[in-house]
């Protein structure tokens, strides 16, 4: 009988020590969240409509003989660390550089000239990133934080007549930061390598924009030459920057993924340079295009 009570103390025991070590090991677990890094590397090829060709040499009586649309390249990196299975802190940097856009056009008589036309600008982010899990086949990732962001946007006009000709060079550079906000998603198609994912975001920049125009006229019988008295300036304003894109992923393993996809971005309240200087009202630049993107996480 006293044996019975002994085995039966040293189960209960056995049974008391296993629990704790199971909670033990779940609190652990709890604790050992799956902290790490993730990056992402980006190219794209991006095209865009020359508005300010048309605006310009679509009125006046001007006819369009060519007009070239925009053109450039796109690079992108991000890194990011992840606190726990939910959050992480990224920072990214993309630069987006335009070809200059060559338009040319006829105005009556012997008079015509050309536009050449640029606008490139540069991202520069800093946020939080917030990933609730609302369904086992998909992921959503919530981001807020900071970008920071410097464009540059120029434009210079010939013109020729029979009495000589004329040039204007105008240059807008902004510079500024502001709030940015954004949600992304990616899904996977059952056990295979494949996938969508695709992205939104949208910041109110706010900060200094520095316009400069010169012109100068010269006359073809050596009278009435000289510089051309045009404003310009600096002014505190706020510009709108909204971007997107969607693309099919291939998944090289649980970590690495490559994607291709279609992206575009648009940069509200650029200022518009006119024929007599940095006069226009606000405008909008769009750029878009291709892009090819490798993405993982370690």
């Amino acid at each position: 009988m006293h044996l019975k009570h002994i085995l039966l103390g040293s189960v209960s025991i056995a049974a008391v020590g296993s629990s704790a070590a199971v909670f033990q090991a779940k609190a652990q677990e709890a604790v050992q969240l799956p902290a790490g890094f993730e990056y992402s590397l980006e190219g794209a090829w991006l095209m865009g409509k020359n508005n300010v060709a048309e605006d310009k040499l679509g009125s006046g009586g001007s006819t369009v003989t060519d007009i070239q649309d925009n053109a450039g390249v796109r690079g992108a990196l991000s890194a990011g660390i992840r606190v726990d299975d939910k959050w992480s802190f990224e920072l990214g940097a993309s630069a987006n550089q335009m070809f200059d856009s060559h338009s040319t056009f006829t105005s009556g008589g012997p008079f015509g000239g050309g536009f050449t036309t640029n606008f490139s600008f540069q991202n520069l982010d800093f946020g939080a990133a917030f990933a609730p899990v609302l369904s086992d086949k998909f992921d959503v990732k919530l981001f807020a934080g900071i970008r920071g962001l410097h464009y540059t946007d120029t434009q210079d006009k010939v013109g020729v007549s029979s009495g000589g000709s004329a040039e204007l060079n105008y240059k807008a550079e902004f510079i500024g930061a502001g709030p940015r906000i954004g949600v992304s998603g990616s899904a996977r198609f059952g056990e295979s390598p494949l996938g969508v994912s695709g992205m939104l975001a949208a910041a109110v920049i706010y900060g200094e924009e520095r316009t400069n125009a010169t012109a100068q006229f010269i006359s073809n019988s050596g009278g009435g030459s000289g510089l051309i008295p045009v404003q310009s300036g600096t002014k505190w304003k706020s510009v709108y920057d909204v971007e997107a894109s969607l693309g099919l992923d291939y998944h090289v393993n649980e970590q690495t993924k490559f994607t291709l996809g279609f992206r575009g971005e648009q940069i509200s309240g650029v200022s518009s340079g006119t024929s007599g200087g940095p006069s226009g009202g606000p405008t909008t630049r769009l750029v878009y295009g291709p892009f090819a993107k490798v993405s993982g996480s370690f």
